[in-house]
């Protein structure tokens, strides 16, 4: 690996394991709390986003494990 492309390698790392869901989780606030009276699955919307996020990081952690780190020692 070249020299150059570990810094790259490490802000791709930082962002897909920590950018990407606190983007996911942060950006669209504004635009779930327009729902904030309805119900789906017996849950306000906004809490069901956040349960969402918590898989979806935990996804985001691995493939970035995954791309990344798996073969680090």
């Amino acid at each position: 690996m070249k020299t150059g492309s570990k810094g790259v390698r490490t802000i791709l790392r930082l962002g897909l394991g920590g950018g990407v869901p606190a983007c996911g989780i942060v950006l669209p606030l504004p635009w779930l709390n327009r729902f904030s009276g309805q119900l789906l699955l017996g849950q306000p919307v906004l809490l069901l986003w956040i349960y969402l996020w918590f898989f979806l990081t935990s996804a985001s952690l691995g493939l970035c494990w995954l791309l990344f780190d798996r073969d680090a020692p």
